[in-house]
């Protein structure tokens, strides 16, 4: 591991503060409510949480955001096959259309979903040509992203009906919209109208099996779905120094669950919590303070609270915070791999450091993370700790070929499927990033990682048909500043002079501008549009805005569309530039 840090005497005193029964005893209250955003069960843990505070002495305050809601209400599949009917179990999606009128039938057909693409620009190039070849049908596919199924909608589909991938009966909730929190005007387009059923592994392949031997299936389905503007709480809390100025450290977690969520979040809840409590006690050894902020409308809103935090708290976040730790998920029963480390690459060895420090495991970078409340990335905040234990590949536990367990948003999501032990070591995990970063987050921060991650993606890319001309301005910049940039990392102080850290609080403006001048590579290795907007909540590659060089390739596209994605990729080249611009002048004022 190198010169890899140990916890002092100090931090090892922090992590046996960090009691299990404490943390027990919250998660046994928390996962007695049932916690969907807006609902009564939620605004009961809000209480819970609220008088934790107050006997504590934490501050906090309640903020209430009105977002864009969607609760799944009911489903109904009825297949009819040579003369016989038969109900399959099934669930709709948050904002999955409904059927409304009454049930709506159709043939049920198996479709490719490698046929329809899942992509945002290449799916506005094509949906102008598409035909209306799938009326009358019900397309049958494994689970498809809210772009495919847009396409299914756009050729005239009745509804999706999509097939999970794992071998369990259950069936999980979940959500079918591409927008990040609440939209914006221009993007209410992608909201489909088209209703959608999901059903296990188990009836898909027998359906499957019927229709492969050319038995003509039609399928009768229903669903309900209340989709509105809802008022949600967030409750914000904050241990340390005081002071507006000061930076600060940002941890999260989702409240609100399907059903009793105990372990999606009501665990990251409780160590949540629980870390509040142990700083609240060692507050004077922060450096600065740590804001902890339990995000609703997670589920059902597509990461509408912690969105809006970042829309309303955008200068701070900008401005102040240090970077973001998340707690999704922790302390699952057979989660004992930790070799997946979610963290920004420029905190990734700080994080492989905390996880062999309290495992004695060595992970390793896994990719930029999109998805679970990283509502920050568009400003620039690094991540450190996406998650911490995950389910060891091939589990027996895990669903459809992930390390998300078979009972990940169902109604099974119950105290019995956690595992106190692991839930500790993810507690003392967190703890300690914690209290690191808000105590010498210098010390952790390595940029040039950031560097070589940037530089290895734009290495990887096949420019093609790209002007060459265009690519050679590009790399050049990019390596010109990546040169010029090498000296300012010498500004930050190295893992192995930790015990040297720096007290004074006038060496945090040296610090914050450093620390912006990695907020805007992260604006560029993680999103593609504007700081002060959210991206698409689906999968993105690093630099997403570049990387879309490679759907020049594609054959489904045909010359106007290519040279329209040309235009595209060309103005993406330009943010590029200018963002490297605006880093070498942040860096100029040190």
């Amino acid at each position: 591991m190198g010169n890899r840090a140990i916890p002092n005497l100090e931090e090892n005193r922090l992590l046996r503060a960090l009691q299990l029964e404490r943390i027990e005893s919250h998660l046994s209250q928390i996962a007695s409510y049932d916690r969907l955003a807006g609902s009564r069960g939620e605004e009961e843990a809000v209480q819970y949480i609220q008088e934790v505070f107050e006997q504590k002495g934490i501050w906090y305050r309640i903020k209430r955001y009105p977002v864009l809601l969607s609760n799944p209400i009911r489903a109904e599949l009825r297949v009819f096959c040579n003369g016989k009917k038969q109900q399959i179990p099934a669930k709709t999606r948050s904002f999955s259309g409904e059927t409304k009128e009454g049930p709506k039938r159709g043939i049920l057909r198996w479709i490719d979903p490698g046929s329809l693409v899942s992509d945002t620009i290449l799916f506005q190039l094509i949906e102008r040509r598409l035909e209306r070849d799938l009326e009358g049908c019900i397309p049958c596919t494994p689970i498809l992203n809210p772009i495919q199924v847009l396409q299914l909608e756009k050729r005239g589909a009745v509804a999706s009906l999509q097939i999970w991938q794992g071998k369990e009966e259950l069936i999980h909730e979940g959500i079918n919209n591409p927008i990040w929190g609440t939209p914006n005007p221009e993007q209410l387009r992608y909201y489909t109208n088209l209703p959608i059923l999901v059903i296990c592994q188990k009836h898909g392949e027998e359906l499957k099996s019927l229709w492969n031997m050319g038995s003509r299936l039609e399928g009768e389905i229903y669903t309900r779905v209340e989709t509105g503007w809802y008022s949600i709480p967030q409750l914000e809390a904050e241990v340390g120094p005081k002071g507006e100025k000061l930076p600060f450290v940002l941890i999260g977690s989702h409240l609100d669950s399907w059903y009793q969520g105990a372990t999606d979040n009501g665990t990251g809840n409780a160590i949540v919590l629980s870390i509040l409590e142990t700083l609240q006690e060692w507050a004077q050894d922060l450096r600065f303070p740590v804001k902890a902020v339990f995000w609703s409308g997670h589920s059902n809103g597509r990461y509408a609270g912690s969105a809006a935090y970042a829309r309303d708290n955008f200068q701070d976040l900008w401005n102040r915070c240090i970077g973001y730790i998340n707690l999704d998920m922790p302390g699952l029963r057979g989660a004992s791999d930790y070799s997946r480390l979610a963290s920004g690459p420029e905190l990734v060895d700080a994080a492989k450091d905390i996880v062999y420090e309290i495992t004695g495991q060595k992970g390793s970078y896994v990719r930029p993370v999109r998805g679970w409340d990283q509502s920050f990335q568009n400003i620039g905040v690094s991540p450190f700790f996406v998650w911490a234990s995950t389910l060891p590949p091939g589990h027996p536990d895990s669903t459809a070929n992930t390390f998300m367990s078979y009972w990940w948003h169902t109604e099974e999501d119950l105290l019995p499927y956690h595992d106190p032990e692991v839930l500790l070591q993810d507690g003392k995990i967190y703890l300690l990033a914690a209290y690191r970063l808000a105590s010498y987050p210098e010390t952790l921060f390595k940029p040039d990682r950031l560097i070589e991650e940037i530089d290895s993606r734009l290495k990887s890319f096949d420019w093609g048909e790209f002007p060459s001309v265009l690519q050679s301005s590009l790399l050049k910049e990019w390596q010109d500043f990546r040169a010029g940039y090498k000296k300012y990392c010498s500004h930050w102080i190295g893992s192995e002079q930790r015990k040297h850290r720096p007290q004074q609080q006038d060496s945090s403006h040296q610090f914050l501008r450093l620390l912006r001048s990695v907020k805007l590579l992260n604006r560029l290795y993680y999103t593609e549009k504007d700081s002060y907007t959210q991206d698409f909540a689906l999968e993105q590659e690093a630099l997403p805005g570049l990387s879309r060089i490679s759907s020049l390739h594609d054959p489904r596209l045909s010359d106007e569309e290519r040279e329209l994605l040309r235009h595209y990729l060309i103005q993406q080249l330009n943010r590029f530039i200018d963002t490297l611009d605006r880093t070498a002048t942040e860096l100029a004022g040190i």
